[in-house]
């Protein structure tokens, strides 16, 4: 079976901040607490659209229908953290069948609504847009290229959209109940450098030698590939178990394609 896979990852760092700017996303907005949108409002619009926004049919699993909707929803870090959200949103109920998230679980902030808010004063005042008409009428390059920290591009609960946190969604049966396919890599923490992982044995102090064991293979011996790998875990590894552990759970059945 072959998948038409749409990666988006790139431009997913940038959606907390595009929020304001995506007519599609500004049609999703109910109610004055929505007003700030969501980091997937967008990638919620492109999926209601992709589908012709349809819908299976409230509470209805696709294999109730006899077969296997292909109506994936798969994307990798920033993205895969996208397809999570998505699935614990309510907005998003049936408008996929399955979920494949690659390194998307991480232990990443998640802003609250008010601190998403002044993320986007501040782009908006260094962009010289004053209101969200102003920022709606930028170029998406224009807040693409603007002088943001990695911070400023976290994910945010707005209580709409994103009516939870990601583990708190999933652990409390709050996400969708659809088939997931979820995994993360060994040296995750490699996206930031050796800085990030080079303290982890002196943080560990007497306990790193302990640490150490628990190391992967693929021939790894020394100290410094063995803190990548710790901090990968730290930074990746325990979220997507958990998220793994929570969506195991919910049993849902789906006819081979």
């Amino acid at each position: 079976m072959a998948l038409r896979l749409r990666r988006s990852t790139r431009t997913s760092y940038l959606n907390t901040l595009l929020r304001f700017s995506r007519p599609s996303a500004r049609r999703l907005r109910r109610n004055s607490h929505a007003a700030g949108g969501s980091f997937c409002a967008g990638s919620l619009a492109g999926v209601a659209r992709r589908h012709g926004g349809s819908s299976m049919g409230q509470g209805e699993h696709p294999s109730v229908r006899g077969r296997c909707e292909k109506r994936y929803s798969f994307d990798e870090s920033a993205g895969g953290a996208t397809v999570a959200y998505l699935m614990t949103s309510p907005l998003a109920e049936n408008l996929f069948s399955k979920a494949i998230n690659q390194s998307g679980a991480l232990a990443l902030p998640e802003l609250d609504l008010k601190q998403a808010e002044q993320v986007a004063t501040l782009v908006g005042n260094e962009l010289g847009a004053v209101s969200l008409a102003n920022l709606r009428q930028l170029p998406a390059d224009a807040i693409r290229y603007a002088d943001t920290g990695i911070g400023d591009t976290m994910p945010f609960v707005d209580g709409t959209v994103v009516p939870a946190g990601m583990r708190t969604a999933f652990e409390s049966g709050k996400a969708a109940k659809i088939p997931l396919l979820i995994g993360s890599n060994d040296a995750e923490a490699g996206f930031f450098g050796p800085g990030y992982w080079q303290s982890v044995p002196q943080k560990l102090g007497a306990q790193w030698a302990k640490v150490k064991k628990s190391c992967f293979a693929y021939g790894i011996a020394g100290d410094d590939p063995c803190a990548e790998q710790i901090a990968s875990e730290q930074f990746a590894g325990v979220m997507t178990r958990a998220v793994a552990r929570a969506a195991s759970k919910v049993h849902s059945l789906c006819l081979p394609l």
